[in-house]
């Protein structure tokens, strides 16, 4: 297997630009990926980047001819740099950060990422497993399954994916059944009693029927200790199974039926203490321990369980000069935590719920098919989503320590979607093209709720409202081929998200407005060397009435509000190589510049001298936005050398660097500037099928916070895994 890591690299443009000159002309077709040389030995060989195809567009394209800023990465170099679930894709992906925001889980692209996690609130960055839309926010992590490729889209979305594609997309591909038998079990064993079995098998049934089946467990003892009860606080257990059926009765017709069932229970991301000590109760309650790193202090165990169904038909059939192509799905998402959210061994604040989500998605597509002049695509989107809380159990009325449940709230949030898109791509002449697509979405939206006392059950509060919102999403680009092996475009696209309804409150009816960003990107893509490959992308946004969350008093309720307007900019620098026949290596930086324009209504928390904040609403204009490091840099290299008997041995290490970057309005809560690195020492037996390796993660050891979430009682924080390593074991057959 041949993996691309990543390393940093800064390559003037002009150096890029000057090299197109060796490219004017097409290169010759030649085999296994080299190169003849004229006046040399014909023997000599010069290695190529691998090619990707990619689905951005809606259809299959060469990565490099795509006007927008795209990583794509396989299975195997997300295997290799070890990054095995959707929230490490921060480590390979320039200004992606992944986050946790209690049981749910937010990708933030350039800035833009939803801080909302009630029922209902999706987030800004989309996410597609095989075409299929996942709004739930709490199943957005989970583990990396047969996948054959991830692409992570930069930028506003909106016209061929719509759906909340605010600051980007992140689209993930399986691998497709084969009618050829064969399959591959890894098993890995690491620090903290993890243990990791993963396993894919697949094979014709007939010769038009074909079947795959995938399944992952894993578990370990936890790495947060709590020291008031003396365990091992977040023990996380997960399995996942997933099979598709693939039917091609003829050459024209494709059916793909898929299923997938997943159980988690990860209490880590809620795994609240106190930041540097900061909690109310200390002041009430003198001699109340106070947890360090990696440690809590809460008098009750938290727990974290998702189920999670899917299934879904895809179809494509071929017309004759154009594809019909259709995607049904249904998905249900359950979820049951109990969140100590107070940080101390006394009961003063918790959260308990069930939560439920249920959606089911049709879409129809009609596209040219490939080779004609113009290329376009067509299609209409629905999207019915039933999400809700039954019950979410809020507590406490004091901080005496009584732990009196205050409130139980059943929620329910109906949503309706449709959306209609076109786009297509003409060529002016053989260099020079043209992009132009629109999407008109309505979407309406229904809440209900009713909420009680949980001592006496009477009524504290019942009510309904209904909303509905509509917007077009157009997005234009220009696209000029210098030659086969470089080319320049400048975009402008527009992202949509529908205003929502805070599913958590009795006393927030109206719905907060949609949030809209305008996106301008100006970017090349070139090959300037057969071994080397580069793409810069240049953005300017404009971003309005963006939606955030406040947590108010005790961490126990959420307002849902609209900042006002933000202004981001920044550049993106990737870089492929092929070093050498055994040695790969990849590159990428980026800069980012996100500040609020004007912020009216900001809910900030000042630390007061005997512990907690007071909570004060403040215009704000000039801060950073939250969670946008204003540099990243990620890198990697990737050695692999075959021996004559069959054997191998493989070296792969990656590394992340990101400047500081803040959780909260006013800048006070920061993530300190950190470097990550990951690296696996592997050797292949001379049977070509055996993989032993040894693997290390966070080597550099670094204490990273994967959620910081002020009220006026706490400082809440939750890291990121400390230093892991461990062995593994891979088996094809």
């Amino acid at each position: 297997m041949r993996v691309i890591a990543h390393w940093k690299l800064a390559a003037p443009i002009g150096l890029i630009m000057a090299s197109q000159a060796a490219y004017a002309a097409p290169a010759a077709p030649v085999a296994d990926g080299q190169n003849a040389v004229a006046g040399q030995d014909p023997a000599a060989k010069t290695e190529k980047v691998e090619e990707i195809i990619v689905t951005a567009q809606r259809r299959s394209e060469r990565l490099q001819d795509v006007p927008i800023a795209i990583t794509a990465l396989t299975g195997n170099q997300l295997a290799q740099s070890g990054i095995r679930n959707t929230q490490e894709l921060t480590q390979a992906v320039p200004n992606l950060v992944m986050t946790s925001a209690g049981s749910t889980f937010q990708a933030i692209i350039r800035g833009v990422g939803t801080r909302g996690v009630t029922q209902g609130d999706e987030a800004n960055v989309a996410i597609y497993v095989d075409g299929v839309y996942q709004p739930d926010q709490s199943s957005a992590n989970f583990e990396f399954l047969n996948v054959q490729r991830i692409e992570v889209l930069r930028g506003p979305q909106g016209t061929l994916f719509g759906r909340n594609a605010t600051g980007g997309l992140i689209n993930i591909v399986t691998k497709e059944p084969s009618f050829t038998t064969s399959g591959a079990v890894d098993l890995s064993y690491g620090r903290f009693d993890e243990k990791v079995v993963n396993a894919y098998v697949t094979t014709g049934i007939t010769s038009n029927l074909a079947i795959d089946v995938a399944g992952i467990y894993r578990s370990d003892d936890g790495y947060v200790y709590n020291i008031f009860r003396k365990v091992w606080e977040n023990p996380r257990d997960s399995r996942a199974i997933r099979s598709k059926l693939l039917f091609t009765p003829n050459d024209r017709l494709k059916l793909v039926l898929a299923g997938g069932y997943s159980y988690s229970n990860d209490p880590t991301p809620m795994a609240y203490s106190p930041l540097n000590g900061n909690f109310a109760a200390k002041a009430t309650f003198p001699g109340i321990l106070i947890p360090h790193k990696y440690q809590v202090a809460t008098n009750t165990p938290t727990f974290n369980k998702k189920f999670i169904s899917t299934f879904s038909l895809q179809g494509s059939y071929d017309l004759g000069g154009v594809t019909l192509n259709s995607i049904t799905s249904y998905q249900s998402s359950r979820a049951h935590y109990f969140n100590d959210n107070d940080g101390s061994q006394i009961t003063i604040s918790y959260l308990h719920l069930h939560s439920l989500v249920k959606t089911a998605t049709q879409e129809l597509r009609l596209a040219s098919n490939p080779g004609s002049k113009f290329q376009w695509v067509a299609g209409a989107f629905g999207f019915l989503s039933h999400a809700g809380y039954d019950p979410l159990v809020f507590c406490c009325t004091t901080t005496t320590g009584t732990g009196i449940p205050r409130a139980i709230l059943s929620t329910q949030e109906h949503i309706k979607s449709i959306a209609l898109f076109a786009d297509g791509t003409y060529p002016i002449t053989d260099r020079f093209s043209l992009t132009a697509g629109l999407r008109y979405t309505w979407e309406g939206r229904h809440h209900e709720f009713v909420q009680t006392a949980f001592t006496t059950g009477a009524l504290q509060g019942q009510g309904a409202a209904h909303a509905s919102f509509t917007d077009f999403s157009p997005r234009a680009s220009l696209k000029y081929k210098f030659s086969d092996a470089a080319m320049a475009y400048l975009t402008y696209s527009r992202g949509f998200k529908s205003g929502v309804f805070n599913a958590s409150s009795i006393t927030q009816l109206t719905p907060v407005r949609p949030e809209k960003i305008d996106a301008y990107e100006f970017g090349i893509k070139a090959d300037p060397l057969p071994w080397l490959r580069t793409n810069l992308a240049m953005f300017y946004d404009k971003y309005r009435d963006i939606q955030l969350s406040a947590t108010t008093a005790n961490s126990s309720a959420v307002l849902l509000l609209n900042a006002a307007n933000s202004t981001i900019k920044g550049v993106e620098f990737e870089a492929t190589a092929r070093a050498g026949s055994d040695l790969d290596l990849r590159l990428g930086a980026s800069y980012l510049d996100a500040k609020y324009d004007k912020f009216p209504g900001a809910v900030i928390n000042t630390p007061l001298p005997q512990g907690g904040n007071s909570q004060t609403v403040v215009n704000l204009v000039g801060t950073d936005m939250i969670r946008a490091p204003r540099t990243t840099f990620e890198g990697g290299i990737n050695y692999h050398h075959r021996y004559g008997d069959g054997s191998a041995i493989g070296f792969n290490g990656n590394i992340y660097r990101t400047a500081k970057y803040y959780w909260d309005f006013q800048n006070r809560l920061t993530v300190p500037a950190y470097t990550k690195i990951n690296a696996e020492l592997s050797f292949t037996l001379p049977n070509g099928t055996t993989r032993m390796s040894l693997w290390g993660r966070n080597l550099t050891n670094v204490a990273v916070p994967q959620n910081l979430l002020p009220s006026t009682g706490i400082d809440d924080v939750t890291y990121e895994p400390p230093r892991t390593y461990g062995i593994a074991l891979h088996q094809t057959f």
